[in-house]
């Protein structure tokens, strides 16, 4: 008689966990390297960022993609049940059920967040091209953004870097309004260190000799 699960399911089940945690990795490394490349204005120049990008482009693609990795799951799954001789237990099908919500889970949430991030940025982008002054509008958004200071705005912070990677009027009014943001900060940094250097240095007593 088989046993309700062998060693060779839970050799298995590593397998498909080992996968998906080596996908996640290698995403989340993929989009350290897209942020980084777009904050400098710079488009993604690596593999995985490239893959990253490619799955903010739209909510599909973020479906595409746990779709194939769901498959090759289902593959791995299947061909292990498959060697059954006697009728599946109960047990391996429902750790295939979990498997399965989880995967459909990830993936519906991952296609959500894009679709949210691509809902923000057609607003942003439709708001600002709109206005007569577009450098000045990409101004008064930064200017409202950094000052309220909320996790919230991380969506609309990436889609404004997006824009800024736009070869159109848009993405060069956004682009300039970001990096004259940055050159202000870069100025307020220096004034303040070289205001403390200046601090330390007249507080400083007598040297002895």
């Amino acid at each position: 008689m088989q046993p309700l699960l062998d060693s060779s399911f839970y050799f298995m089940m590593t397998t498909v966990i080992l996968l998906q945690f080596s996908w996640l990795s290698l995403m989340r490394s993929g989009g350290r390297r897209y942020l980084r490349s777009i904050v400098h204005h710079h488009r993604p120049n690596t593999a995985l960022a490239r893959a990253y990008a490619w799955r903010l482009e739209r909510p599909a693609n973020a479906v595409i993609e746990g779709g194939t990795m769901t498959a090759l799951v289902i593959f791995l799954m299947g061909l292990h049940l498959s060697t059954y001789t006697a009728e599946i237990p109960l047990t391996a099908l429902f750790v295939v059920g979990l498997a399965m919500a989880l995967y459909t889970t990830s993936t519906l949430q991952t296609a959500l967040g894009v679709k949210r991030l691509t809902s923000v940025e057609k607003q942003i982008a439709d708001k600002i091209d709109s206005s007569v002054d577009r450098i000045g509008s990409a101004r008064t958004l930064i200017d409202e953004l950094v000052g309220r200071r909320s996790r919230q705005d991380s969506v609309r912070w990436l889609a404004l870097f997006r824009i800024a990677l736009r070869d159109t009027p848009l993405g060069w009014s956004v682009r300039d309004a970001l990096m004259e943001k940055r050159k202000s900060w870069e100025r307020a940094a220096e004034t303040s260190i070289a205001a403390r250097k200046a601090s330390d240095n007249g507080q400083q007593g007598p040297s002895i000799t």
